[in-house]
Parts: structure tokens; C-alpha cells; sequence
């Protein structure tokens, strides 16, 4: 059997062959590039507003080193003012400085103190939600206990300290202004005051905080301990004072004369 292509039949196939390989390079090529063109495209669409932020931020690189230099000298003088340890000795120099900067105008008794306070934290990671604690406005603190067990970049705690004194008025004014111009930084959490009619005096109790910070790049001074000076037997004023003789030593007034005086105006009666 003769069988013979004509040339038409030719054409015909070589136009469905054509036919078959532009539908092979459809679903083989161009239709995977087209979507892939499509999700690029799609994906372009959504990284162009973090590249243009970026480009944003890479224009201000400088202004942002400069605000990094400027925010780590602020926190450095910020931070300059607080200690890295509040230890005893350093809360017992407190109470024995004021005492001996105003003797004629304010004297100490009792010292009270108390374990260190949490105050703030900084820097910390993984907080626990239940640690948490909402106030009514809506401010939001954490535990004393979780602060303490919480690690952290920086720790503010305050050393609180209790004061008994006795002072005339000008003695009060000095021992808040001996206060508040402290370097190193402090609160005052409580303050008593009342009149004593038998000395003509003010007498009272003060509360107050010494703040330390915990992860300070700074090591600890001890407070400087004066020499006690030989003979005295009483340097913190722990003795009973008769008011009479308080109240002459407060005003300028040497007790004894006061006693001699009135032991002479005794005997003369």
C-alpha cells in the first residue's frame, strides 16, 4: 500500500506540532516564570515600605549615632549619683555625720534599720505575667520578691534608715538642707515632728532611703571612719540626756554652768 503525505496533510501537522510544542512551552515555561514574576512582584509590593524605611533610617545613620552618644552620657550623669552598694557602715556614717555637723543645734539617738527595697528595674527579660502587679491606674509593678530573683541590667534599691532626734528649729532646716544636698541620691519617706513644751524643743523621727544601683559599672567605696578621738566614751550619743541639759547644749549653753547655777541658787535659798 502506497501511502503518501500530501502537502497539505504536511502543513497540518506541522502546524498542530507547533501547536503542541507553544502549549508544552506555556505550562513547561511561561506559566511558571508568570507566577513566579507575580509572587516576586506581590513580594516586592510588601518589602517596598521596609526598603524605603530603611533607606529612611540609613539617611538619619548619623543623627542616630549622635542620639546614642548623647543618651549614654545623659544616663551616665544620671547614674553617676547613685553607688553601686549601700552597705551598713555607709548608713551609719549617715546618721553619725548629720549628728556631728549640727552639734549645737540637732542631736540624734536611735538608729533604725530595715532590708534593702526593690525599687525599679531595667532591662529585664521574662517577666512573669502572674509577677505583675496592675495598680488602679493602670500602672503595672512587679514584687519585691521577683524583683530580687529577677535578673537584670540595672536594679534601683533604697537602704531605708529611722532617725530619732531632738533640735531647735534652725537645727531641723539644717538637717533637711544637709539632706537634700547629698551627691549621692536619697528620699525622704517619713517625717514626725512634735514640740516638746518641757525644753521649748521639736523632737520627732525621720525616714529616709539611700539609693544604690546593682549593675553599675562602677566598684564600691567605703564610706571614710573618722579616728575616734581618745577619752570619749559616748562617740554615737547612745546615753540618756537629761532635757534640761539637751535644750542648754542645743541653744549654746554649756550644761554644767547650767547645773552649777542652779545648785548655787539651791544652796543659797
Amino acid at each position: 500500500m502506497n501511502m503518501q503525505v500530501t502537502k497539505g496533510q504536511r502543513d497540518l501537522l506541522i502546524g498542530l506540532l507547533g501547536i503542541l510544542i507553544a502549549v508544552a512551552v506555556w505550562f513547561l515555561v511561561a506559566s511558571p516564570t508568570m507566577e513566579k514574576t507575580q509572587k516576586l512582584e506581590a513580594e516586592n509590593n510588601t518589602l517596598k515600605p521596609k526598603v524605603e524605611e530603611y533607606e529612611l533610617r540609613d539617611a538619619r545613620l548619623d543623627e542616630y549615632k549622635l542620639g546614642i552618644v548623647q543618651n549614654n552620657a545623659e544616663v551616665e550623669t544620671i547614674t553617676a549619683r547613685f553607688p553601686s552598694a549601700v552597705e551598713l557602715e555607709d548608713s551609719v556614717m549617715f546618721w553619725a555625720n548629720i549628728d556631728t555637723a549640727y552639734p549645737f543645734k540637732l542631736r540624734f539617738k536611735d538608729l533604725k534599720l530595715a532590708e534593702r527595697d526593690p525599687v525599679l528595674v531595667a532591662g529585664a527579660e521574662d517577666i512573669d505575667d502572674a509577677s505583675v502587679i496592675y495598680e488602679e491606674d493602670g500602672s503595672a509593678t512587679i514584687s519585691d520578691e521577683t524583683a530580687e530573683n529577677l535578673s537584670a541590667k540595672y536594679k534601683l534599691y533604697g537602704a531605708p534608715m529611722g532617725m530619732n532626734f531632738i533640735c531647735n528649729y534652725e537645727g531641723m532646716k539644717d538637717m533637711f538642707d544637709y539632706i537634700v544636698n547629698q551627691y549621692n541620691r536619697n528620699a525622704i519617706n517619713n517625717f514626725e515632728i512634735a514640740y516638746d513644751d518641757e525644753t521649748g524643743l521639736l523632737t520627732g523621727e525621720i525616714g529616709i532611703e539611700l539609693f544604690y544601683i546593682e549593675g553599675l559599672d562602677k566598684e564600691y567605696t567605703p564610706p571614710r571612719i573618722p579616728s575616734v578621738p581618745k577619752g570619749q566614751s559616748d562617740v554615737f550619743h547612745s546615753l540618756e540626756l537629761d532635757l534640761d541639759e539637751a535644750a542648754a547644749l542645743l541653744l549654746g549653753e554649756n550644761p554644767g554652768e547650767v547645773n552649777s547655777e542652779e545648785n548655787s541658787e539651791d544652796s543659797q535659798e
